[in-house]
């Protein structure tokens, strides 16, 4: 290992935590990109849109059944709303209002409003799939089930906002007056605690994959924090941009409306990202050494990949079992099969990939020639890795075949009883080609 790396190694752990958040952010970002998730977000606020209003009008009727039509709770739920859509829980409230109070509503109406909710859930879980990328796609059926389950999760998550509002106004009414400031302070630091708290939730039930803890609110929590800053950035961007939106005319609150709600969805994507990167983060570790990328910064990360050797010691034998293939990151192995030495391998080259990939026994022994130490790469996270960037396989692919047309070509110089074909054995490829880019 270079001294580099040993320094590296030997930082405290605020170093590894600070290199670890720059990965998972920096992965986010790129596989935002790569998702295409700009236009995600305009999909998904069509979608909003078109269900936002059964589904306060839902959460109204059954508020108002519950709790009596108070005041309190209108009240509560103009507030989620305007939590959500700056401006729209009064526009909403007063459409809404008139509808729950004067018609019954049957079980067959409040299903019809429930299933309005649907293509929006269908619409995230949709999204979430891309980001997450499970190992089995659900079915149809599976599907459809999940669909349901992420309305009533949507259901469930706004009654949330409307009962907290009604508790954070009970609260606010017991507190002394006159000190704006804190009361501003206890506002911001409720709506957030309310916005992480339904964001957890949201991902919790349309991730199509078991969440750690650590990894769901950590997404949650940078969404959470850039839901709240859209309102503070759009009062600023109108307040030195008075004309914007002239040209919409009386359109002018509609558009601004749908930008709000294009944002919003971005933020959450971005946070849903957040948690798929920290899920992933080993695979995106060896994914960005793999690559070569210069100015890694995450030496202290890759420690827990690295396996360190000594001069002599035997890294596997032929007929051990290969779940693993292993990158040169200092020293030299030597590579031999039946007891002659086939090749030498130096820093940046890979071996073990062959019986990794066909699950079968080591075709080869490895031995270290000197102290030295390799990334260790299991066939769990190689898999993941090509599912979610399948050209990786690419460059595998070439170095691959280059290796076994230097066999072919030995096999044709009239080797008699040539050694069977052994990973990592054959001829170096050209040095651009070695590593995995």
């Amino acid at each position: 290992m270079s001294a580099g790396d040993v320094e590296a190694s030997a930082r405290p752990g605020r170093g590894r935590r600070r290199a670890l958040a720059w990965l998972i952010l920096r992965e986010a970002a790129v596989s935002f990109a790569r998702h295409r998730h700009w236009d995600t977000s305009a999909i998904l606020a069509y979608y909003g849109c078109l269900s936002f209003l059964p589904l306060l009008l839902l959460v109204s009727v059954l508020t108002s059944r519950r709790l009596l039509m108070s005041a309190a709770a209108m009240e509560a739920v103009r507030a989620a709303a305007d939590e959500l859509v700056a401006g729209f829980g009064a526009l909403a409230l007063e459409q809404i209002r008139t509808l729950s109070e004067q018609r019954v509503w049957s079980v067959v109406g409040l299903l019809a409003l429930f299933w309005s909710v649907t293509p929006f859930a269908a619409g995230l879980r949709g999204a979430m799939q891309r980001i997450f990328q499970p190992e089995r796609p659900a079915g149809i059926f599976r599907a459809k089930l999940r669909d349901v389950l992420g309305a009533t999760a949507l259901i469930a998550v706004f009654l949330m906002l409307v009962l907290g509002r009604i508790l954070y106004g009970a609260a606010a009414r017991r507190l002394p007056g006159g000190v704006p400031l804190v009361a501003g302070a206890l506002q911001m630091a409720f709506s957030y605690a309310l916005a992480v708290a339904a964001l957890a939730v949201l991902f919790t039930v349309f991730a199509p994959v078991r969440l750690r803890t650590a990894d769901m609110l950590s997404g949650a929590l940078v969404s959470a924090a850039m839901l709240l800053a859209i309102r503070p950035a759009f009062a600023a961007f109108l307040k030195y941009n008075p004309n914007y939106g002239w040209a919409f005319g009386s359109f002018k609150a509609v558009f601004l409306t749908l930008t709000w709600v294009y944002a919003s969805f971005a933020a959450m994507l971005f946070g849903a990202e957040i948690v798929a990167a920290a899920r992933r983060r080993d695979v995106a570790l060896l994914r960005t050494f793999l690559s070569g990328a210069p100015g890694l910064g995450a030496a202290p990360l890759v420690a827990r990949h690295l396996r360190r050797v000594c001069a002599g010691e035997v890294i596997f034998r032929e007929g051990d079992a290969g779940g693993e293939m292993f990158v040169i990151r200092s020293g030299r192995v030597r590579i031999s099969a039946g007891g002659r030495e086939l090749r030498t391998m130096g820093p940046g080259e890979y071996f073990g990939e062959l019986t990794m990939l066909l699950n079968a026994p080591r075709t080869a022994t490895a031995e270290a020639v000197e102290d030295g130490a390799l990334v260790v790469i299991r066939k769990e996270h190689f898999d993941t890795m090509l599912r979610e960037q399948p050209e990786l396989a690419l460059p595998l692919l070439r170095e691959l075949a280059e290796r076994l047309r230097a066999t072919d070509a030995r096999l044709a110089g009239g080797a008699s009883n040539p050694p069977a074909r052994a990973e990592g054995a054959e001829a170096a490829p050209a040095a651009g080609e070695r590593k995995m880019t």
